[in-house]
C-alpha cells in the first residue's frame, strides 16, 4: 500500500510486463510491509534438511523434532539457526517500520515548519501584520465615531437640519 507524500503519485512501465505499470517507489510512501515478509515463506536446506522459512512452521518442525524419538543434535541445531535468521528477519522488519515512522515524523515536522515559514514570509511581503494590523483599525474607528459624538454634542440640531 503507498500513499502520496506531496510528490504526485507517478507511474512507470513494469520490469516484468512492459505492456503494464506499476507505480514508481520513488514518487510514494509504502506504508505497509507485508506479513508474509515478517513470518517468511518458501523452502530452505539447514543441515541437510529442508526446512519452511515460515517462522511458524519452523516452531513446529523443532517441536517435532525434540519430541522426536531419534532426537538428533545437528537436526535441532540446524533449526535453531534457521530461527535465528528468521528473528533476526523480524528485528530488521520492525527496524524498517521504525524508520518509516521516524521518516514521517520528520515530514511532518519539516511541513509544518514550512507552513509557518511560508506565512511569516507572507506577512513581511504583504506588509501588515494581521493581529496589529486590526487593533489599529479598531482603535481609529472608536475614534472617529466619539469623534461624530462629540460632534453631534458641540453643534446642536435644528428645525432645518429636519427639513429636507
Amino acid at each position: 500500500m503507498y500513499v502520496d507524500i506531496g510528490l504526485g503519485a507517478s507511474l512507470i512501465p513494469d520490469p516484468a510486463d512492459p505492456s503494464k505499470t506499476i507505480v514508481d517507489p520513488s514518487s510514494v510512501f509504502q506504508y505497509s510491509i507485508p506479513g508474509i515478509k515478517i513470518v517468511g515463506s518458501g523452502t530452505a536446506t539447514a543441515g541437510g534438511m529442508t526446512v519452511s522459512n515460515n517462522l511458524y512452521d519452523l516452531l513446529g518442525a523443532i517441536a517435532d523434532q525434540l519430541e522426536n524419538s531419534l532426537y538428533s543434535y545437528e537436526n535441532i541445531d540446524a533449526l535453531y539457526g534457521k530461527l535465528n535468521t528468521a528473528s533476526m528477519e523480524i528485528i530488521y522488519n520492525l527496524t524498517e517500520v521504525g524508520a518509516k515512522a521516524s521518516y514521517l515524523e520528520f515530514m511532518t515536522d519539516r511541513y509544518e515548519t514550512q507552513t509557518l515559514d511560508l506565512d511569516e514570509r507572507q506577512v513581511k511581503v504583504e506588509g501588515a501584520d494581521p493581529t496589529k494590523t486590526i487593533i489599529q483599525f479598531k482603535t481609529q474607528q472608536v475614534a472617529y465615531e466619539a469623534a461624530l459624538q462629540m460632534g453631534t454634542k458641540i453643534i446642536q440640531p435644528s428645525i432645518f437640519d429636519f427639513m429636507s
